[in-house]
């Protein structure tokens, strides 16, 4: 549970707009090792799925997928570790604040890029930031919820009310992740990459996207003392 409580879209994505990437190393001291550290998951998990045969491409995904998974959390989990870790809960709350304004600052400007970085690689423009939205609406949802519940209040709801959505929220969310950082590999590396292989990642994205979206809005619902109190009442032997 503690894994999937993580936001990471931001820190991965922050990178690629350098005025603002020099915003998030300011309270984010870790910053520059997560994002060296993601340059290596890219080298070794995207670069390969990208120029493999269009046949291969689900048993390569599928067998890539848990190991990008687990460098993926070891990268970004020490830095939120720290922040979570801090006695005051004031400068926790503060730090996540800042960290959401981030998030919401960064993805207005980043749209604009997608669009034009889609468009000169002949892509759908849509798809390519639907996808990228997914993932921040997933740090987005993480941080208001801890937020409102604080961290352990939120660990606790989440293990006691929502254990199978949780799972299938990490299968799509980090499936979805690994899409986005191969078709980004693509759109700001020039990666060398096989056309129909990135236009079937985007297909699979913009599903997976779909799917964290639709498990996002039930967790909202089973987190909130209020509502879940409600569907408790309604469906009966809900737990507390």
């Amino acid at each position: 549970m503690v894994v999937f409580a993580v936001p990471s879209s931001g820190v991965v994505l922050g990178g690629k707009l350098s005025e603002l990437a020099e915003e998030l190393k300011s309270f984010l001291p870790g910053f520059q090792r997560v994002i060296k550290e993601f340059e290596e998951i890219e080298v070794k998990f995207c670069r390969p799925l990208l120029q493999c045969r269009s046949e291969e491409l689900g048993e390569r995904f599928r067998e890539m997928l848990p190991v990008f998974s687990f460098h993926v959390v070891s990268a970004v989990f020490p830095v939120f570790s720290n922040i979570f870790l801090k006695s005051d809960v004031r400068e926790v709350k503060a730090c996540l604040r800042k960290l959401m304004n981030f998030e919401k600052e960064f993805f207005e400007e980043f749209k604009s890029v997608l669009v034009e970085k889609a468009a000169l690689y002949g892509l759908d423009s849509d798809s390519v930031v639907k996808i990228h939205a997914a993932v921040i609406d997933y740090d987005l949802w993480i941080i208001e919820s801890v937020l409102e519940t604080g961290f352990y209040g939120f660990l606790r709801r989440l293990s006691e009310r929502a254990e199978e959505e949780v799972s299938g929220l990490v299968k799509y969310f980090y499936s979805l992740l690994y899409v986005v950082m191969c078709v980004d590999s693509v759109l700001f590396k020039n990666t060398p990459y096989r056309k129909d292989v990135l236009e079937i990642l985007i297909d699979w994205g913009s599903r997976y996207a779909e799917e964290v979206e639709d498990y996002l809005d039930t967790l909202s619902l089973l987190v909130s003392d209020e509502t879940y109190k409600v569907l408790a009442d309604f469906y009966g032997g809900l737990s507390a």
